[in-house]
């Protein structure tokens, strides 16, 4: 931790001893500019220098989607070589009319909102009217032909119900491009997605870190708390994420949280000088800049098509998203000395009885007044003379005591690393890792400084699920498809792609949009429709 951190301000020094003059500049596409609530948005963001070469500087990109009293979506994507995608479900708490969607680096917030990538998308609710909606309704869309008058072609004009279609792309726009393809049921008449110019002006600040080894999570004292003098910090889950926060200013502590990604649980413990409780809370990471003003939304629309498309949005929105069970054996990058288990033992009731029985390499004693739990070393043999960073399903143990009694059944593993691991200014003779089958702390009562926080890290680059159907059970299936985005790809390469039409007939959109080497956008469309 202390390591990375270091090479963090590092890696700041080119950038301050020019008076900050590195500039991130975004190119963001999303699969469209007209939602209804409980459908996604999927957002692709592009980072470059005044050049408009790719940027590989920040790791993160946050997004935001507000009206002029709050954000209703804010969710950050993770950035590899200046390029990310990600995804948010759209409440169905919001009113119908235009959204300000604004998308930035932590560094960017130096510079003020102005630098921000920032355009208008217009969202409509169909289940419910409010008193806070800007929306003007036409009803009759403009009538398109699926005609080869377009870049954009396919192998055939038309096409049945959950078919194959492939997509020949044009060679202008071959290569890094973001590809959607969705039905045509609803359009903005007096449409304004345009995004606002980036601009760096005025006097910069010096408060955010560029973000170059992965996502700085920031934690506070809560209101009432006196000074902090350690944060310590562990994620929940099979997965082992441990660290103690680097104090920056103030009482603010940093936790650099490189390779954690998605929906997390995060538990958190402060301590004073004297190494008593100070209850402690996350900081927000978002600007939350929020737009003055917004046009009235206007739209055409088709009423049947938009029926089907409310109710997949309904199904849609019922999915919830899994969290990772994979078991993953490593902290700090070291695997563990010695892995044990308990599914090949004979199961005992506590821990304690555990450790007994068969685990070897972990002493329990006490240490100051309390007990610990102590590894053998590596330098020489016998235990260390200091304890064990103690872990339960990623989140360390304060009470050493009260883990001993713990159900044993419980835990799937116990993983011993040896040698000694720093954490902020903290070194610790060897970490002992409890781990449960589920990862989540299973009948385990936290003490009072420990709090337990959800907390959703940058998504890194999620797929986009199409359906398929590759044989006649599929293509019979009685389970609707009311899908009106059949397509969507962030990073289309190669000249063609291939996906399957939905149970909606209509005519689709192809829109393939890629940039210049001015940093313009660029776009080829093309249609086809289903019967």
């Amino acid at each position: 931790m202390k390591r990375l951190l270091f090479f963090i301000w590092i890696s700041l020094v080119p950038f301050l001893c020019k008076g900050q003059s590195a500039q991130e500049y975004l190119q963001v596409v999303t699969d469209r500019n007209l939602y209804i609530t409980g459908e996604r948005i999927h957002v692709s963001v592009r980072v470059e220098d005044g050049s408009h070469h790719p940027l590989d500087m920040s790791k993160v990109a946050y997004v935001e989607l507000s009206d002029t009293q709050k954000a209703h979506v804010q969710f950050m994507i993770a950035l590899k070589d200046g390029q990310g995608w990600g995804e948010a479900l759209l409440p169905a708490t919001m009113h119908s009319g235009n959204y300000e969607l604004s998308v930035y680096t932590y560094y960017m917030k130096n510079f003020g909102s102005d630098s921000f990538y920032r355009k208008n998308l217009g969202v409509v609710n169909l289940n419910f009217k409010s008193p806070e909606d800007n929306l003007v309704w036409e009803e009759g869309l403009s009538q398109i032909s699926a005609s080869s008058d377009y870049p954009i072609h396919t192998d055939k004009p038309v096409y049945g119900k959950r078919s194959p279609i492939r997509v020949q792309l044009p060679k202008d726009g071959q290569g890094h491009a973001t590809l959607s393809v969705r039905r045509l049921d609803m359009e903005m008449l007096s449409e304004d997605p345009i995004s606002k110019v980036q601009s760096y002006g005025g006097k910069a600040s010096s408060a955010y870190l560029p973000e170059v080894e992965g996502h700085l999570l920031s934690v506070q004292p809560t209101e009432g708390v006196g000074s902090l003098a350690r944060v310590q910090l562990g994620v929940m889950g099979l997965d082992t994420h441990v660290a103690d926060g680097k104090k920056l200013r103030g009482d603010e502590f940093l936790f650099l949280m490189n390779g954690v990604y998605g929906h997390q649980h995060v538990a958190l413990a402060g301590f004073d000088a004297q190494n008593n409780p100070a209850p402690v809370t996350l900081k927000s990471p978002y600007a939350q800049c929020l737009p003055a003003e917004l046009p009235v939304l206007k739209v055409r629309y088709e009423e049947t098509p938009l029926k089907f498309r409310l109710l997949a949005s309904q199904l849609q929105g019922s999915v919830v998203p899994q969290r990772d069970p994979q078991q993953r054996f490593t902290v700090e990058g070291r695997e563990p000395s010695y892995i044990y288990n308990l599914s090949e033992y004979t199961p005992m009731k506590s821990i304690r009885e555990a450790l007994m029985e068969f685990v070897e390499g972990i002493k329990y004693d006490k240490h100051k007044g309390s007990y610990a739990l102590f590894t053998t070393t590596e330098e020489v043999s016998g235990y260390s003379s200091q304890p064990a960073l103690v872990l339960l399903d990623g989140v360390p143990v304060q009470d050493i005591d009260k883990l001993m009694g713990y159900d044993a059944r419980r835990i799937h593993y116990i993983l011993i690393y040896r040698g000694k691991y720093t954490f902020g200014d903290n070194v610790q003779e060897g970490v002992i890792s409890f781990t449960t089958y589920t990862g989540e702390l299973p009948s385990y009562q936290l003490t009072e400084n420990e709090r337990l926080y959800e907390y959703d890290f940058p998504q890194n680059r999620p797929p986009f699920e199409a359906r398929e159907y590759g044989n006649s059970t599929e293509v019979s299936a009685e389970q609707p498809d009311f899908r009106s985005l059949l397509y969507w790809n962030p990073q289309v390469k190669g000249d063609a792609v291939s996906f399957y039409s939905s149970d909606m007939t209509g005519v689709y959109e192809i829109k393939l949009t890629t940039f210049n080497a001015h940093g313009e956008e660029e776009s080829f469309l093309g249609y086809f429709e289903v019967r």
